[in-house]
C-alpha cells in the first residue's frame, strides 16, 4: 500500500523538486563557464555563439530519450526507471574529465540530457500516481516553486566552483549531484506504480499511446504552447550571459546575480499559483497570463525600439522578470491539464509531451538565441512573438475543449 500521508510531505515535495533541479542546475551552472569554454577550445570571435551549442546539445538529447524513459516508467516501475537514467548522466558527466575537444563535449552534454530525461519525465508522473486535478496542481506548484530556487543560486555555484577549480570542477560537482540524487531516491521515495497498474511494454502499446496522444487535438495545441513556452525560456537562457556578462550590460561576476533575480518572478508565482488555483481554476489563470504576458513583450520590444536595442538595465530588468512572472503562472497549469485526458498512461504522456516540448523549444529558441547580436533585439521580439502565438493558441484549445 502507497504511503499516503508521505506523498503529501515536505520531504516528498523536496525529492520531487531535487529530481527536477538537478535538469535545471546541469544546464545553468554552466553559463559563467561560456567564457572561459570559449577560450579553452579556441573558439574564434566571430563564432562565439556556438558556446551556446553547450545548452541546447544537452536540451536534445534531453528530448531524445522522453519517450523511451516513459515506456520504460509505466512497464517497469519508477523507482528503478529512475535511478538508471540519473546513473548515466553521472557516468557522461565524469567523461568530461577527459574531453579535451569542443565536439566530444557537445557529445557528453547529449548523454547528459539523456540521462536526465528519467527524471523530467517520471517525476511528474510520479506526482501524477498519487494526486490528480487540482491538488495535483498544487503538489506541481510547490515543486516548482523549490525548483525555481536552483536556476537563481545554480550559476553562482558554478561560478564558485569554477573559481576554486576550472571548468571542470563544475562537472565533478554535477557527478556528486547526481550519486546524491540517487542515494535519495534508493532510501526515500517508495514504488508508486504498483504491479497490477503497470503498461506491457510493446510496440502495440507504444503506437498506441502516440496515437492516443497525438490524435487528441487539445493535447496537440497545448504541446505546441507549451514548447512555446519552453522556447522563451531557452531563448533568455542561450543569450543571458552575453547579454548581462560579456557583451551588453558587462557586469562580469556580478551576472549570476542578475541571473537569480531574474527567476524571482517564476518564484513569485509559483508561490501565488499555489493559492489562486484552488480558487479561480486553472483555465481562467492561463487566459488572464496569456493575455498579460503578451502585453507586456509588446512593451519590451518598444522599450528596445526607444534605446536602439540597448535600453537601461534598471528599466529593462523589471519588465524580464514581470514577463517570468506570467511564464511562472502558465507552465503548471498548462502541463497539468495537457495530463488530464491521459490519466491511464501518465508516463508515457508525459514522455511523449516532454519530448515535444524539448524539441520545439530547443529549436526555437535555439534559433532566436544564435542571432545574437549585442543588442536585446533578438530577445525581446522572440519573446513578443511566442507570446502573442501562445494567446492565440490557447483561445484555439478552449474551443475545442478542455478538461480540468
Amino acid at each position: 500500500m502507497l504511503q499516503r500521508n508521505y506523498f503529501q510531505s515536505v520531504s516528498f515535495i523536496a525529492l520531487i523538486a531535487a529530481m527536477m533541479g538537478l535538469t535545471a542546475f546541469t544546464i545553468d551552472a554552466m553559463l559563467p563557464a561560456f567564457g572561459e569554454m570559449t577560450k579553452a577550445f579556441s573558439l574564434p570571435k566571430n563564432q562565439a555563439n556556438k558556446i551556446q551549442y553547450v545548452v541546447f546539445a544537452y536540451m536534445f538529447g534531453f528530448a531524445t530519450m522522453q519517450p523511451i524513459f516513459g515506456f520504460l516508467g509505466d512497464a517497469l516501475g519508477r523507482k528503478w526507471t529512475l535511478i538508471s537514467g540519473i546513473g548515466l548522466f553521472v557516468i557522461a558527466s565524469a567523461a568530461v574529465f577527459f574531453i579535451n575537444e569542443f565536439k566530444w563535449l557537445l557529445v557528453a552534454r547529449f548523454v547528459q540530457g539523456m540521462g536526465l530525461a528519467a527524471p523530467r519525465v517520471l517525476s511528474t508522473a510520479i506526482v501524477r500516481d498519487v494526486a490528480s486535478g487540482r491538488e495535483m496542481a498544487r503538489i506541481m506548484s510547490y515543486a516548482v516553486m523549490v525548483f525555481m530556487i536552483v536556476p537563481m543560486l545554480a550559476p553562482s555555484i558554478g561560478q564558485l566552483t569554477m573559481q576554486a577549480g576550472g571548468w571542470h570542477a563544475i562537472f565533478r560537482l554535477f557527478v556528486f549531484a547526481g550519486l546524491l540524487v540517487i542515494i535519495w531516491i534508493l532510501y526515500q521515495l517508495p514504488e508508486t506504480l504498483i504491479p497490477e497498474e503497470r503498461a506491457r511494454l510493446n510496440i502495440k502499446s507504444i503506437k498506441a499511446a502516440f496515437i492516443q496522444c497525438l490524435g487528441h487535438s487539445a493535447t496537440v495545441i497545448q504541446l505546441i504552447i507549451i514548447g512555446m513556452i519552453f522556447a522563451m525560456t531557452m531563448t533568455y537562457i542561450g543569450q543571458a550571459e552575453q547579454i548581462f556578462g560579456r557583451d551588453i550590460y558587462h557586469l562580469g561576476d556580478k551576472f549570476p546575480l542578475i541571473f537569480a533575480l531574474n527567476f524571482s518572478g517564476l518564484i513569485a508565482a509559483s508561490f501565488l499559483n499555489s493559492r489562486w488555483v484552488l480558487l479561480h481554476g486553472m483555465q481562467r489563470i492561463i487566459r488572464i497570463a496569456t493575455l498579460a504576458m503578451s502585453a507586456n513583450a509588446i512593451i519590451l520590444v518598444f522599450l528596445s525600439w526607444i534605446y536602439a536595442g540597448i535600453p537601461p538595465l534598471w528599466f529593462f530588468l523589471p519588465l524580464l522578470i514581470t514577463h517570468f512572472f506570467f511564464q511562472g503562472l502558465l507552465m503548471p497549469n498548462l502541463n497539468t491539464l495537457i495530463l488530464v485526458p491521459h490519466r491511464n498512461i501518465a508516463g508515457t504522456a508525459s514522455a511523449i509531451i516532454g519530448a515535444g516540448m524539448t524539441i520545439i523549444g530547443a529549436v526555437l529558441g535555439g534559433q532566436i538565441a544564435s542571432h545574437f547580436n549585442a543588442t536585446l533585439y533578438p530577445l525581446t521580439l522572440g519573446l513578443m512573438v511566442l507570446s502573442l502565438g501562445i494567446t492565440f493558441l490557447y483561445r484555439l484549445a478552449e474551443r475545442l475543449g478542455i478538461d480540468e
